[in-house]
């Protein structure tokens, strides 16, 4: 009985986590929503233990073996529905344009890796016409360079943000802007099939204190804006994150 308890009270649990995520707006509940893999992991292990201790007869009511079923098959469900189109192409992705496609990368680096070769391995291995690498400094810019120079030879570095674009096709009208916030975004132009792109690359700091939780918040709202505006005015735009 014990055990059909636990089990139960895990999934509740779980459950009421993958609930709130929906509502948790304000600090520090907001920091739930960024573990939906984790919760749907959490519930079909959760579903699994169900079924043994059911099936090795540790559970013997059958009433507590339904409700936490169901309530299993509901958590499941409730975050599958989130997680598994992340991993299906959008329909905006689905494009039968037959002008020449552009491959862009979007790389998150790591301030502190220095495996640099691997990193230009990377990049050859995917072939990009435009690539932005994030969390990326003077340092490693500096050995980065010599290796893609010939791949991608047009490049510029955000005064901030750790932002950098390196790119096949010419880069017009770039800057690094905060939007009038704490953080820097990288803006830039590129003409792609003959038409002009806006890119924007960005990276939002991690909302795990307060002050960087409102700082992020403070940063998308005004890409939203900016974005917004820019979509007014008919521009062509590819965000990179």
């Amino acid at each position: 009985m014990i055990f059909g308890f636990f089990i139960l009270g895990l999934i509740s649990l779980l459950g009421l986590l993958s609930f709130v995520s929906y509502i948790a707006w304000w600090y520090p509940l907001e920091l739930i929503s960024h573990f939906r893999v984790q919760y749907l992991c959490l519930s079909i292990i959760v579903t699994g233990l169900l079924l043994l201790f059911w099936w090795q007869k540790v559970i013997k009511v059958k009433a507590l073996f339904s409700i936490s079923l169901w309530l299993c098959l509901l958590v499941i469900i409730l975050n599958a529905v989130e997680v598994i189109p992340w991993y299906f192409p959008h329909s905006q992705q689905i494009n039968t344009n037959t002008e020449k496609k552009v491959r862009l990368l979007s790389f998150n680096i790591n301030v502190q890796n220095q495996q640099y070769q691997d990193i230009v391995n990377v990049v050859e291995k995917n072939n990009p016409d435009v690539a932005l690498f994030v969390e990326i400094d003077q340092a490693s810019v500096d050995k980065l360079k010599p290796g893609l120079n010939k791949l991608l030879p047009y490049f510029f570095k955000s005064p901030g943000g750790g932002l950098a674009l390196f790119s096949r096709l010419p880069i017009q009208d770039v800057r690094g802007d905060t939007l009038n916030t704490d953080n820097y975004n990288l803006l830039a132009t590129i003409k792609i099939n003959g038409k002009p792109v806006q890119l924007i690359g960005t990276h939002a700091l991690i909302p795990f204190k307060r002050i960087t939780f409102h700082v992020r918040n403070r940063q998308l709202a005004a890409l939203a804006k900016f974005i917004k505006q820019e979509k007014n005015r008919s521009s062509y735009l590819e965000i990179l994150i």
